[in-house]
């Protein structure tokens, strides 16, 4: 820090003090690059004193991350007090500035998973289609090499926040990326496996009968995880955050509280919709839970790894899923390869059969009513339609 009140100039860590005409000004760079100057006070003592005070209010914020953007907790109104570097940044700077003031508030799962591509993205492009005015020739170029529904998922949970950001900032006058529209693509068919199925699924893993003689690990060892799923409809990445201490026992009733989850190689402390659930047991979990083998871990996980410690789903399902149903289609046991998460379309597709109400299955399966009709409801693949 230094001041010099003779001159009408300082420093306060990153914000610099200055004089324009008969009024003193603060200006300082934040995010990166987004310059901000905003006028305090005259240049009088007591202007001065004030002006000090603000520069330090600032710096602090910055350096607790919690900086007003608005700046209304600094006495202005943004519209009325920021100017923004004259040269027009491109993507790469708004995506850089919009990290750095992010980098806090955004979920880990979305900085390793969504703005790792999007790093990947401006990066593969050509440099010139970063230009704002080149929008629709950047998302052509990611068109012609990946599908639409891959970029969606990316853009929503980075590029396009992004944008909006340098529209609040006055770097953009509109979301230019928002604007241009990705090409519809067919919905998905929403599968998942019949009873019969399911059951063929459980007993092969429990009977080991499809180990590679070569591996050193029994599928037997995840029987217990994949009846689980079958039996709750449970997400995979909250089944594997699972501990004893999450088994809740109440005179005759067991529950199992769902209040975390396992991701992309990260503790996640809540869910994927961020409540905490409680599932009462049936007969059958209930036996599960009483008969299946404690395993000492070091985080005292219900379904631990074969190491130790919390399942990679993708190694999971490469090594152990894959070849178990693989060789169950291959003896025409079941009709066809789906992915783990189906295990979860086809609990709560079965309760729906069953004619449960939707709203008492959301709650189950800890979704809504709209995603059941919407992402797991899955048709029956054959069937008569009924009598008059």
């Amino acid at each position: 820090m230094y001041l010099d009140q003779d001159n009408w100039k300082g420093k306060v860590g990153r914000i610099n003090i200055l004089r324009r005409g008969n009024s003193l000004r603060l200006r300082f760079t934040y995010p990166a690059h987004n310059r901000i100057e905003i006028t305090i006070a005259k240049a009088t003592e007591t202007g001065w004193q004030e002006t000090i005070r603000v520069a330090n209010l600032i710096e602090r914020d910055i350096q607790l991350e919690d900086f007003d953007d608005t700046l209304q907790r600094y006495g202005y109104k943004q519209t009325q007090s920021i100017s923004v570097s004259s040269k027009k940044p491109n993507l790469k700077v708004i995506w850089e500035s919009y990290k750095e003031a992010n980098k806090n508030r955004v979920a880990p799962t979305t900085i390793k998973h969504c703005w790792n591509e999007m790093d990947r993205y401006i990066n593969l492009v050509p440099s010139s289609l970063l230009k704002t005015e080149k929008a629709a020739e950047f998302i052509n170029h990611l068109l012609s090499i990946y599908k639409p529904s891959s970029l969606a998922g990316i853009f929503r949970a980075s590029l396009y926040p992004a944008a909006s950001q340098a529209v609040k900032q006055g770097v953009l006058t509109r979301n230019v990326y928002r604007d241009v529209e990705l090409p519809k693509t067919a919905k998905k068919k929403i599968e998942c496996f019949e009873k019969f199925e399911i059951e063929a699924i459980i007993a092969a893993f429990y009977s080991d009968e499809y180990k590679s003689k070569k591996s050193g690990y029994l599928h037997s060892f995840y029987a217990p995880l994949v009846e689980f799923l079958c039996i709750t409809g449970a997400r995979p990445e909250e089944a594997h955050a699972l501990t004893w201490d999450d088994i809740k026992r109440k005179k005759d009733k067991t529950y199992v509280r769902f209040n975390k989850a396992y991701s992309n190689k990260i503790l996640l402390p809540h869910t994927k919709t961020r409540e905490i659930r409680l599932l009462s047991a049936n007969e059958r979990l209930r036996e599960l839970l009483r008969t299946m083998p404690v395993v000492e871990n070091e985080h005292d996980l219900i379904f631990p790894a074969v190491g130790g410690g919390y399942i990679n789903q993708g190694g999971w399902r490469s090594s152990y899923w894959k070849r178990v149903i693989n060789g169950l289609v291959d003896d025409d046991k079941i009709y066809r390869y789906l992915k783990p998460y189906c295990l979860r379309h086809s609990a709560i597709t079965s309760w729906i059969r069953q004619g449960y109400d939707p709203a008492t299955v959301a709650a189950w399966a800890g979704t809504s009513t709209k995603m059941i009709c919407d992402h797991y409801l899955a048709a029956k693949d054959s069937f008569d339609i009924p009598e008059l």
